[in-house]
């Protein structure tokens, strides 16, 4: 009997033990977590699809770059698929959600967050940081706060890769500038002392800017404000900076030396006829200033007060979809590809940019660009400048809270003095900024 109850205990802490043991290969136990190996070589050729909706010579120069990657090793086929830009957001979801989208597409940050939450992208950071297939010095090497842009998901969390950046600039008349003696302003203060001057003097607005929603977050964040409070879900824009900047704004709009762009929709036309003297537009627009201005035009760096340096990055990114194990190390390379020093520089001046990337702004490509192209020399110092503001559900309304303010407030015709409207226009901020990330 003794025997019988000795081989039985025995049996019962064997089952017990190999249970254990079971329960600690698969449950993702700290010191002995079970990881899928990275796949990082490619062992049969694999084909890839890649959707935009360039345009025009855009089209053209991006498909040279699938091209030349195309030709540059044999395990993997870019197929380049431009789309339309119309209704593009809404078929690019659909075709995702039905397992016919494309491996790769542009989106920015706030875009891409709900196909984030739907886990429909590859963390890249996986390959980023991957000893075998990874790319050097990424975080150290890009510009500005862009790394703190695309991990704002999560520590490392690689999900939009950066390439190419446009952001504003600020366009001036030079003629008038010289003709008044008047430096380039570098502070919002200075701003509206030169528009005040131009005003007076030559009965023109001396400042316009193409976003009134952009120069008012410029502003509130270059003077240490929050934007969204990701954690408690709610607004968290400085007051004081909030009611500092909108009466800087509302005051200039009011007393005639500020314009905003109305029925124009972009300031380029009114500057280039000569009824304003400045505006802050993208440097994407050249196109719509220099060949068309009868006089000498500048180009700088946005004002900037405060502690914080800002300036937003308009060039997005480009995101992968995850696929298969085999599409997504395509995607990937690809995607590292167009990181490469060289590539990146021909992509930014072709798409009239900046490279994300400090080594490739360094290239004797993008420096020969730079050296005869104002706009480019004012995108280099913005680069330093570049940062960013939460992407989450509701940023889009808090975005538009900002815009809705000035345009409000200057449209009140009441007689209502500044401060009032300033008063009124805070309250009805945080209200609908709030409702926005609430939806």
């Amino acid at each position: 009997m003794k025997k019988l109850l000795t081989v039985l205990l025995a049996l019962s802490m064997l089952i017990t033990l190999s249970a254990c043991s079971s329960s600690n290969n698969n449950s993702g136990d700290d010191n002995n977590e079970v990881t899928d190996e990275l796949l990082t070589e490619l062992s049969e050729p694999v084909t890839i699809s890649v959707w935009n909706t360039y345009t025009y010579h855009q089209q053209e120069a991006f498909q040279e770059m699938v091209d030349s990657f195309n030709a540059s090793q044999d395990m993997v086929t870019v197929v380049y698929e431009p789309q339309a830009y119309q209704d593009y957001d809404s078929n690019l979801l659909l075709a995702v959600r039905n397992g016919t989208g494309p491996n790769i597409t542009n989106r920015y940050p706030s875009s891409a967050a709900a196909y984030i939450e739907e886990d429909l992208l590859v963390n890249l950071s996986k390959y980023i940081f991957n000893e075998e297939v990874g790319i050097d010095n990424f975080k150290e090497n890009l510009v500005g706060k862009t790394y703190e842009e695309i991990t704002q998901w999560g520590e490392d969390s690689v999900y939009v890769f950066p390439v190419i950046i446009t952001s504003e600039v600020l366009y001036y008349n030079k003629d008038i500038f010289n003709e008044l003696n008047l430096e380039v302003p570098t502070t919002w203060e200075e701003l509206a002392e030169v528009s005040k001057t131009i005003y007076a003097e030559k009965g023109i607005p001396g400042w316009g800017s193409d976003s009134e929603t952009d120069t008012m977050i410029d502003r509130v964040v270059q003077l240490g404000s929050g934007f969204i409070d990701v954690e408690s879900n709610t607004v968290s824009v400085d007051e004081t900076a909030f009611r500092q900047s909108l009466e800087w704004y509302l005051s200039g709009l009011k007393e005639g030396y500020f314009r905003l762009a109305g029925s124009d929709y972009y300031h380029s036309g009114p500057f280039t006829q000569g009824n304003v003297a400045s505006y802050i537009g993208s440097s994407a627009g050249s196109g719509y200033v220099l060949p068309y201005a009868d006089f000498e035009v500048g180009v700088a760096l946005i004002p900037q007060s405060g502690n914080v340096k800002f300036a937003p990055a308009w060039g997005g990114g480009l995101v992968a979809f995850d696929k298969s194990e085999e599409e997504n190390l395509a995607s990937y390379l690809f995607l590292k590809y167009c990181l490469s020093d060289e590539v990146l520089a021909k992509w930014a001046i072709e798409f009239g940019a900046a490279p994300c990337t400090k080594s490739a702004i360094a290239t004797a490509t993008f420096q020969k660009q730079a050296a005869d192209d104002i706009v480019t020399q004012a995108l280099i110092e913005t680069t330093e400048c570049i940062n960013w503001v939460p992407s989450v559900a509701g940023a889009d309304g808090v975005r538009d809270a900002f815009g809705k303010a000035v345009d409000a407030s200057y449209a009140d015709d009441s007689g209502k003095d500044v401060e009032t409207l300033v008063n009124e226009a805070t309250v009805t901020f945080y209200q609908e900024a709030q409702a926005a990330i609430e939806q």
